[in-house]
């Protein structure tokens, strides 16, 4: 069993773990929002003090399987009315791994991960129909894989993940309500380890 617990308090444009699984997703966005921040630095919408609370915990059955989950849970304090706000960036991240050598004969072992940012949001529901979050939408990314030993040094990986659906352009496509639509990955891969 082992679990952390951080408190992060940030302002501006930054973002604690910049480089995560949703990335990809969100790097346009970042984009726009350095570029809004560089046109006007005194807007007062960059004084908002960010803090939250980022916990994690897991456990392992030796050469069994493990678990583990996370949750950042951001929320920040309005100037005007001087009340703290839940903010809409949280993080979930839950994962399941099955180890090698549980399976007899074939010895396949393998995960599956589920990160989602606006989690809490989709659970309270915005009302709004072009607005509305699901649970495996364009803020979610669902990874699995499977890997079978080969050799003592090489495994094959089949990897399984969702990725924003793209036309033969490469540009994203969106759904009628603005929203980009999702689509699947599976690929083979083949890790050399010592």
């Amino acid at each position: 069993l082992y679990w952390r617990l951080e408190y992060r308090n940030f302002n501006g444009t930054f973002k604690p773990a910049y480089y995560n699984k949703m990335y990809d997703r969100t790097r346009g966005d970042y984009v726009n929002d350095i570029i809004t921040y560089l046109e006007d630095q005194s807007n007062p919408q960059y004084d908002v003090h960010t803090m939250g609370i980022y916990g994690q915990a897991g456990f392992k059955i030796k050469k069994v399987m493990s678990f583990e989950g996370g949750y950042f849970w951001p929320w920040y304090r309005d100037a005007a009315t001087d009340e703290i706000m839940m903010g809409e960036d949280d993080f979930l991240h839950l994962k399941a791994t099955l180890e090698p050598g549980v399976i007899p004969v074939v010895d396949i072992s393998g995960s599956v991960a589920y990160d989602r940012t606006k989690f809490i949001p989709t659970l309270l529901g915005s009302g709004d129909p072009a607005e509305e979050l699901k649970l495996f939408d364009a803020n979610t990314v669902v990874t699995a894989e499977l890997i079978y030993p080969v050799a003592p040094t090489l495994d094959v990986a089949l990897l399984y993940t969702t990725a924003l659906a793209r036309d033969a352009d490469g540009n994203v496509v969106y759904d009628a309500n603005g929203n980009p639509d999702v689509a699947t990955t599976v690929s083979i891969e083949t890790r050399v380890h010592f």
